[in-house]
């Protein structure tokens, strides 16, 4: 998120599991990986990277920015962190079908000024209230980690969602295809709405911001600033481009998926507000770019998140 990236205030962590999730011994991802398409830097330590690791790193690295006075940002896709029998669960029956069932990374949070870990016994005392159960969460990370975050929850209308990441797919040379596993997984909403209930669940109403409003609506970044504590006057609205210096070596898919926002130079208004998509609309120019049979299961995957998206934006920080 530029708009925050030189915030004094914060250090941000962004896709932190993402190796653990696509090329590690516990991966989640089912889609046959592409090496060619990885950085470099990948290449060298991701078939290695577990669950575990990523969250020790993680935790050390928060715990050294809290010594030196600042906040945390972790950002994250949350299905990198789903666990995997939620999944399962919140998929087609169709879907369900292909999917192969992997066990759940056990992730042990070493911290050890963290609250006592347990998925399902860890006690809360907000608002002062009596302490009691903590409902399981739906991730792979420790519950204790989680209760320490003020949540925020960013989405976006399902219909340039889902199109934006299959012709990044594509382009990045990742071997995505309507009919494979992780397709059902990556065109939906639902992951993100499990993470806000389950912190509605325990009293934490999380900041929720539609995508659409941080870019057109000038209002909604100091009103997220206040809401977390920051100093609205360090947001950025113009930058520099990422000098390509710095993109050397990082892969044909992290250059797909990044190019727009690297080579920006300040927020990029939409040209029609998300709230003016037509899905049927969208199906007919998709026909024309991908092929009908892509464009029928994009507008399928929309219509099934439609109701996950109205209920976020129901929530939304206006």
């Amino acid at each position: 998120m530029r708009m925050l990236e030189n915030h004094p205030q914060l250090e941000i962590f962004p896709y932190a599991f993402h190796n653990a999730w696509q090329t590690g011994p516990e991966r989640l991802q089912r889609r046959p990986q592409d090496e060619d398409a990885l950085p470099e830097s990948w290449k060298q330590d991701s078939l290695e990277e577990t669950y575990q690791k990523a969250f020790d790193r993680v935790v050390n690295s928060m715990l050294k920015a809290e010594e030196n006075g600042k906040i945390s940002m972790f950002k994250e896709h949350v299905y990198f962190i789903m666990d995997p029998r939620v999944v399962v669960a919140n998929i087609s029956a169709e879907a369900r079908a292909k999917r192969v069932v992997v066990q759940k990374p056990t992730i042990i949070n070493h911290d050890p000024s963290a609250p006592l870990s347990g998925d399902s016994t860890v006690n809360s005392t907000r608002n002062g209230d009596k302490p009691s159960p903590v409902p399981a969460n739906p991730t792979v990370l420790p519950t204790s980690f989680l209760l320490t975050m003020s949540p925020v929850c960013l989405f976006r209308h399902p219909a340039p969602m889902f199109e934006s990441y299959y012709r990044a797919a594509i382009r990045g040379g990742i071997s995505i295809s309507i009919h494979d596993e992780d397709f059902p997984v990556n065109t939906s909403l639902r992951w993100i709405r499990l993470l806000h209930d389950w912190y509605l669940s325990i009293g934490d109403v999380p900041v929720t911001i539609e995508a659409d409003d941080l870019i057109n609506n000038d209002s909604v970044m100091p009103k997220f600033c206040k809401a977390l504590g920051l100093d609205p006057r360090y947001l950025q609205t113009q930058w520099d481009k990422i000098p390509e210096e710095k993109k050397a070596g990082q892969g044909l898919m992290d250059t797909s998926f990044l190019q727009t926002i690297q080579n920006s130079t300040g927020i990029i208004r939409s040209k029609r507000r998300d709230a003016e998509i037509k899905n049927e609309q969208e199906r007919e120019r998709w026909a024309t770019e991908f092929g009908e049979e892509v464009a029928a299961a994009l507008y399928r995957a929309v219509e099934d998140a439609m109701p996950d998206y109205t209920y976020l934006r129901s929530k939304r920080l206006v």
